[in-house]
């Protein structure tokens, strides 16, 4: 038997502790989240690594010194990626990191994200240069990127990329 629910008050429902749901950009920003105590990876004065993701700036990237914006699951994914750059991150991979458990998604949308993303980022290329997202073929997808073309923001994702382990 349903209840009536009591009419809510205006506007959206501050979360809480017990309405809370775990979020993959919740896992994905703990790995990026900035370590004031780690230094940068040592770069030319100047210089800015080839793609750079902030996780107090879930909607953008900065990608051959241009700003992308990107719709929350593009970050996911581009950041998924770029914590294991020039490495095939597999399809199931992706799908357990970008999005939340129990979430239901279709096949098709990973796809559907990634075409999105390939084309913001084939947008800030640079003329001649080739996009470095790569399809690998009943696997997964491809960052073609040296790990240091590519900042986290923090040591422990450095470290997780440098170790091999899984995100």
């Amino acid at each position: 038997m349903c209840s009536r629910r009591e009419p809510r008050e205006s506007g959206p429902v501050p979360p809480t502790a017990e309405n809370a749901r775990p979020c993959a950009l919740d896992r994905l920003a703990a790995l990026s989240a900035p370590d004031p105590a780690s230094p940068l990876p040592v770069r030319e004065p100047g210089s800015l690594p080839v793609l750079l993701l902030d996780a107090s700036q879930p909607h953008q990237a900065l990608f051959h010194g241009q700003a992308i914006y990107l719709r929350p699951v593009e970050w996911r994914l581009l950041a998924a990626l770029a914590a294991e750059p020039g490495r095939c991150v597999t399809f199931a991979r992706l799908l357990e990191t970008v999005w939340s458990p129990g979430e239901a998604v279709e096949a098709g949308q990973l796809n559907w994200h990634r075409h999105h993303l390939a084309k913001k980022l084939a947008a800030a290329l640079p003329p001649g240069t080739p996009l470095p997202l790569r399809t690998i073929p009943r696997r997964g997808y491809c960052l073609d990127l040296d790990p240091q073309e590519v900042e986290l923001g923090s040591s422990e994702a450095r470290e997780l990329r440098s170790s091999g382990a899984a995100v």
